[in-house]
């Protein structure tokens, strides 16, 4: 059980492959979630290991997502109420 997770905020696809190149360089590897915002249309060919994609209906405003995204981390990493999440 982990009791701390990031969510990350990127916007288009430059910024996301710049989050993935960040992750697949790290010396040591954590487990990564990719939140996909109404996006289903976006192909993940090769993904660094240890990161895992949940793709969800798009929401209306960045609270809403970010809100999903914290939700998606707390089940994906069993995540507690008491856990840290940045």
């Amino acid at each position: 059980m982990r009791s701390a997770a990031a969510v990350v905020c990127t916007y288009g696809r430059a910024s996301l492959c710049e989050l993935l190149a960040c992750v697949e360089r790290q010396t040591y590897a954590l487990p990564v979630l990719v939140f996909v915002d109404g996006a289903s249309e976006l192909r993940f060919d090769r993904l660094p290991p240890l990161v895992d994609v949940v793709s969800a209906p798009r929401q209306r405003s960045l609270g809403l997502v970010r809100r999903a995204a914290v939700e998606a981390a707390r089940e994906q990493f069993y995540l507690e109420h008491d856990s840290a999440i940045l």
